[in-house]
């Protein structure tokens, strides 16, 4: 595969793009995250109010499938309609896997994260979420799952059969709704591979980057590039990873910049997914810019048959160049688009004017 790997910035769908590096080689397909994301029946947590004081709240139990992790319940969950519409559902995260992670985020994500069952049609606005652990923006929150840690467990890793302490989450939920779904992502790494977000922007790329089958129309297909700005905490930009549901493979490092960090995320290959994440990280506190790599290939064409045009630069215009006189009309260029057709016709009109005696 030979062409340019580019940064490509989009607003909607419009953008420049900026290249800075050749792609030479193929290499291997996309390979598994070392960080875990999970987000099925076992992540989702179901409420019903009525009258000042009246809830119910259903968590995941046991028959919800196999996944790394649940939520489970972390104690009493109120309903104060007349201090707010206040509801609070306390919880804790079990890890049901035979591997320990690091700490796990629960994160309620702006696209798909809340559903309001009752009445229909009412859109995920009419529940807020507040006093998460990282900044909520346009209804992305993040929680940190801390372990349990009053039977002796370290405070940096969830052990298998572990759960983690209560965690209180907190939401205000307008009128008229009455029932509703939050749809949770619980991410966390391998503690095998170690956790903390890299301070600087890692100076690299997976090997899969150059491989054909990883691109689709042109896009890298599952990668984001996400540029800080100078002042961005750690935990902005931790916020801000997660709230696209992704994970650092790599990135680019600039003298005087904070670099681009190469963002990972989980899910559909999908394009359309692709950009509702980029859409989502753009509003993150601390987010300066959020791309895609893109494949740019040569624009211009030139004959292969002819030294000449092998050793001359497709916009030279030099008249020590026998191929001025194509290059002053931007032929190479137009070549790149097509090399014509047999059954366009052509007509030359050569006009002679007589010079005056």
């Amino acid at each position: 595969m030979l062409g340019i790997l580019c940064s490509l910035a989009f607003a909607g769908l419009a953008g420049s793009a900026g290249c800075h590096r050749e792609i030479v080689a193929p290499g291997q397909d996309v390979g598994a995250f070392s960080t875990v994301s999970v987000s099925n029946a076992c992540t989702q947590v179901r409420f019903r109010v009525s009258g000042n004081s009246n809830l119910t709240v259903t968590l995941p139990d046991s028959s919800c499938g196999s996944s790394p992790f649940r939520i489970v319940s972390g104690g009493t969950h109120t309903w104060k309609k007349n201090e707010g519409q206040h509801l609070t559902i306390r919880i804790r995260v079990v890890n049901q896997d035979s591997v320990p992670y690091s700490i796990p985020r629960l994160i309620l994500p702006y696209v798909g994260g809340k559903t309001v069952i009752d009445p229909e049609g009412l859109g995920c606005c009419y529940m807020h979420a507040y006093a998460a652990d990282t900044a909520v923006a346009y209804e992305t929150a993040t929680w940190n799952l801390y372990p349990d840690t009053t039977a002796g467990a370290p405070a940096d890793t969830l052990r298998p059969g572990s759960t983690t302490a209560v965690k209180t989450l907190e939401f205000q939920i307008r009128s008229p709704v009455v029932e509703g779904r939050f749809n949770y992502d619980i991410v966390a790494e391998l503690a095998s591979q170690g956790h903390g977000f890299p301070v600087v922007a890692p100076d690299s790329e997976p090997a899969w980057f150059q491989d054909d089958s990883s691109y689709s129309q042109g896009f890298l297909k599952r990668v984001l590039v996400i540029g800080f700005s100078e002042n961005a905490t750690i935990a902005q930009k931790q916020a801000a990873v997660d709230s696209v549901l992704g994970q650092v493979v790599g990135g680019n490092t600039r003298t005087n910049d904070p670099g681009d960090y190469y963002i990972l995320i989980a899910g559909s290959n999908a394009l359309d997914t692709l950009f509702a994440r980029a859409a989502v990280a753009r509003r993150q506190p601390g987010v300066d810019n959020a791309r895609f790599l893109i494949l740019a290939r040569k624009r211009w064409r030139v004959p292969v048959d002819s030294q000449r045009w092998r050793v001359t630069s497709p916009d030279s215009v030099s008249p020590d160049s026998t191929t001025w006189a194509y290059n002053m009309v931007n032929a190479p260029l137009a070549w790149g688009c097509s090399v014509g057709s047999g059954t366009v016709r052509v007509g030359v009109v050569d006009l002679i004017h007589a010079l005056p005696t």
